[in-house]
């Protein structure tokens, strides 16, 4: 069981740290400068801020295996968007989204 909880936090967490290495290439395919893009990084650790302030403690209220089995599907199919957006403004409010649902770990 624990195993099966390292592999989940270290999976969901990721989710916060996948476009760092990659800004240069979005920087190259939104056609915007490096410093548009490196704001992406930022609002996926507020969005994260803001998943802990506010959806951490309804762990407490609902029951937690539908909630978080939710918030992992609801995390799968933004990151879908993610892929397929051709517009900055669109993947940085996806990526704040993102942010918000990987409180998973601090839920189970």
């Amino acid at each position: 069981m624990n195993v099966m909880f390292g592999f989940a936090g270290a999976f969901t967490v990721a989710n916060l740290y996948y476009s760092h290495p990659i800004l240069n290439i979005l920087a190259h395919d939104f056609g915007v400068p490096y410093e548009k893009v490196s704001e992406i990084p930022t609002l996926t650790q507020a969005g994260y801020a803001v998943g802990l302030l506010f959806l951490c403690p309804l762990g407490d209220l609902v029951k937690r295996r539908p909630f978080v089995l939710w918030l992992v599907w609801f995390t799968a199919t933004i990151s879908i968007g993610l892929c397929i957006t051709k517009s900055l403004a669109v993947f940085s409010g996806l990526s704040f989204i993102v942010g918000v649902t990987t409180v998973t770990p601090q839920i189970m």
